[in-house]
């Protein structure tokens, strides 16, 4: 089941023009808490919004459209409103986690305790 809830994320990640690698497991997660139909459904709505009232604009520039997936993630968010926030709680710690994994890297490996007790208290 997991290996084809992959794949489809992965064509939902296609069809939205979004990024497979930055995308994928977002989506994976949708189709995961709504289902696979709801998440068609959904698309179907992405496209008929795009069709019909040639996209949705940005809250932040309304002169802008918003992007294929951008409209997707919207329509996502309204009708599926707790599972979005389960998402944004998944995104947020996956930015911890890469932002813990980038410093660490910066670091040269030395952890935090180390770095302090450098030069003290070893009776030199």
């Amino acid at each position: 089941r997991r290996a084809f809830l992959s794949n489809v994320a992965k064509a939902i990640c296609v069809w939205l023009h979004e990024k497979v690698e930055e995308q994928a497991d977002a989506l994976e997660f949708i189709l995961t808490e709504i289902g696979v139909g709801a998440a068609m459904r959904l698309l179907a709505q992405t496209e008929e919004i795009e069709l019909n009232a040639g996209g949705m604009h940005r809250v932040d520039d309304p002169t802008r459209a918003r992007t294929r997936g951008g409209v997707f993630f919207n329509v996502f968010k309204t009708a599926h409103h707790e599972a979005y926030k389960k998402l944004n709680v998944m995104r947020k710690k996956e930015q911890m986690r890469r932002k813990e994994q980038r410093e660490q890297r910066a670091g040269g490996g030395a952890s935090g305790s180390d770095r302090g007790n450098r030069g003290r208290g070893r009776g030199d």
